[in-house]
This record gives structure tokens, sequence and C-alpha cells, in this order.
């Protein structure tokens, strides 16, 4: 955890530290790479680090336009990796602002770490992330991804009176599990200490899950639940996958329908007839959807609206095919990860009774085919054009 005072680029370079320590003495112990993709020790643990894009150099000093910062924050077992190809591409179109990411404790390094991580831990590498930008910007926009959306909205509940932030941005947000004994998980993990266990193959993202990390999402979700009195005036921008198996897409769209729609925000619904009727009063929610002409992307996924599908590792048949579905049959498990023509794209919840869609293996869709449509959208939205 970094000190409120801490250098930004000494955290990103002890965290790096850090995470190539791990990574070599529990994953590189023998010298090749475990991940799929062939990642070099250096290439893993600069994926999974936090990350900086300064100001360019030839920035105009005047004053003559606001100073632009944007907050990255990840989500739960993920690492800012996941946020990168959003950073560097608003890095392209703000080349003046400051864009930091966070690394929350627990992650980057190996899934065990989050057995001992807690919220409180969470919430002061927040405070961190946005206390470093004094004095640097004038204007701060917070993007928040999944678990890192619920820390955000936590953020702006513990700080109603002084907080820095000026927009907000939302994508999959932690609301709420999707699963209904989520509520279980703080007191399940003393009797199962892991909710799945995987060989985590995955370069920047754990595929095991602790039972106690699931508890510490499910106590800041009940805190943003709970917790919110009075809705922030700040412009919101949030994107929501309406077949999300992850987190409940009904419970996001009704907090932002409560608390975020204030004249100045917008909901993108992703797959939105998997949500059914939308709340009559709410009338700020633009609808997607994406027709593939070769039928191989059909749904968007908890995981997928952040990543573009030229991404070399989550994208359009990428290094890592998340196939994970199949782990327990090691055929159709192989086949999954390895035949791109018998693969398709989607949530799991689109799978029929022989866990198949239309015939064809499921790979978990891991990136938005209207991942432009969606900068184009958060540049706007940054820049107050929209």
């Amino acid at each position: 955890m970094p000190e409120l005072d801490s250098d930004f680029s000494d955290y990103i370079a002890e965290s790096r530290t850090r995470i190539r320590q791990a990574l070599r003495e529990y994953y590189f112990r023998e010298g090749e790479s475990p991940f799929l993709g062939a990642y070099t020790l250096d290439q893993v643990a600069r994926m999974r680090a936090p990350f900086e894009y300064a100001p360019a150099s030839n920035c105009d000093e005047s004053g003559e336009q606001p100073r632009q910062g944007i907050l990255m924050l990840h989500g739960l077992t993920d690492s800012p990796y996941l946020l990168r190809p959003i950073a560097s591409n608003l890095a392209f179109r703000f080349p003046c602002a400051l864009i930091r990411s966070v690394l929350t404790p627990g992650h980057g390094t190996v899934p065990g770490d989050l057995l001992t991580t807690n919220l409180s831990q969470w919430r002061a590498t927040v405070d961190y992330g946005v206390q470093s930008f004094a004095g640097q910007v004038d204007e701060l926009t917070v993007l928040g991804y999944s678990n890192g959306a619920a820390l955000a909205l936590d953020y702006l509940n513990r700080n109603p009176s002084l907080s820095q932030i000026n927009r907000l941005i939302l994508i999959s947000p932690g609301i709420q599990a999707a699963s209904d004994s989520a509520w279980l998980a703080p007191w399940l993990k003393w009797i199962m200490p892991w909710i799945n266990e995987f060989p985590d193959e995955d370069a920047v993202k754990y595929e095991s899950f602790p039972t106690h990390a699931a508890g510490e999402f499910y106590r800041i979700s009940s805190a943003v639940r709970n917790n919110t009195y009075s809705a922030p005036s700040i412009p919101a921008r949030v994107l929501v996958s309406g077949m999300d198996t992850t987190v409940d897409a009904r419970a996001s769209i009704d907090y932002y329908c409560t608390w975020l729609d204030n004249g100045q925000s917008k909901l993108m619904l992703f797959n939105g007839e998997a949500v059914g009727p939308l709340p009559e009063a709410c009338d700020t929610i633009e609808l997607l959807s994406y027709q593939d002409p070769d039928e191989r992307f059909r749904s968007f996924s908890h995981v997928a609206l952040a990543m573009p599908a030229s991404d070399s590792h989550y994208g359009l048949d990428g290094a890592y095919p998340a196939c994970l579905t199949y782990f327990q049959n090691a055929e159709l498990y192989q086949q999954c990860r390895a035949d791109n023509e018998k693969t398709v794209y989607g949530e799991s919840s689109l799978l029929d009774e022989q866990r198949m869609v239309d015939g064809k293996l499921l790979r978990r869709s891991t990136f938005n085919p209207l991942f432009d449509e969606v900068i184009e959208e958060l540049a706007c939205f940054i820049s107050g054009d929209c």
C-alpha cells in the first residue's frame, strides 16, 4: 500500500518490483512462461503493474485549457491491463492529460494474496490515487471498472464535500453481485477458502477466486447501495451489459436511474433486450447492439466492454481465449482454446443444455466490437463537447 505522499513514479517502480518477485517465485521458477501467450517475466510484470501516461512535453502551460486528470480503478481479480486500451486511446485524444491507474492490494501477484487483503486497504489505495493528482490537474475524471466502479462510488459517499472528482465513468459497475448467494461469502470463507481454483494461465487476471475476496466485494457493493443518501451532482457515463453474469445489470440500471441520472449523465446499455422493460422515468439510457456478419460475436459479457477486438491478449482470436466453462472436460477445453472456427464469443448465459451455442463452443467475450464508439463517447464526455 502506498503512503499518501508517495511519488507516483516510485509507486509504479516498487509495485513492478514486487510483482516481478512474486511471479518469479511462483510462476517462472522453472524458467518457462506458464501463461498463454508465452510472455516473459518482464512482460507480465509490466502488464499487471500500475501505469501512468504523463502530459506531452509541448503542452500549453498558459492555463487557457483546464489540466485534465484521469484515474483508473480496475476490477476484482483483475489488473490495470484491462484498462490500458482505454487509457492509451484517451492519452492519444488528450495528450496534455495526466492518466494514472493504481493496483489495489492483493492483485497483480498470486491469487492467494487476496486471502488476506481487505476493503480498508482498497479504500486507502483509492484515496492515494485521488490524492496523487492534487495540484497537478484542474479537472479529475475517475474511471472504475466492476469492483473499481464500486470503489469510486464508495469514495464519493465517504467524501461528499471534499471530493476532487469532476466526472465519473463506470464500466460493468459492481453495484450488486449476480449470484443470489453472494451474501454468504463473508461467512463461507471459514469453511470454503476458494470459490474456484484453476491453473491461472491468464497473464493479466486471476482465474482462481478466493471466497474472502468475494466477501470483500459483497461489503463494498453493499456499502455503495446502503450508504448513498444524496445524488452526486457530477456527470457520469455508465456502461452496462444486459447479459452480465458477474454483476446484476438490473441493479446497475436502477442505481443509475436513482442516483446518477442528473441531466448530465448517460447509461450505455449493451444487449439491452436481456434486462426487460426499462424505467420510464429514466430516459437517458442508450441501447447498443452489434450484429456480427460472421456470427462469431454473439453478446457482450461483463469483461468485454473495455477491450478492443484488436487487443493481442483478449481480442478476437487473441492469446487468451476464455474457455473456463469447459475446464472439467479436457477435450472440450482444449478444443475451445485451439479451434477458432468452431467457437463463438458471448456471455455464458447463452449456453444451451449441451453447453453449446448453435452447435459451437463458447468463449466468453473478452472484447467489444463497438470499442471505437465507446472511446468517441468517453472523449466527448471528458472534453465537455457532448
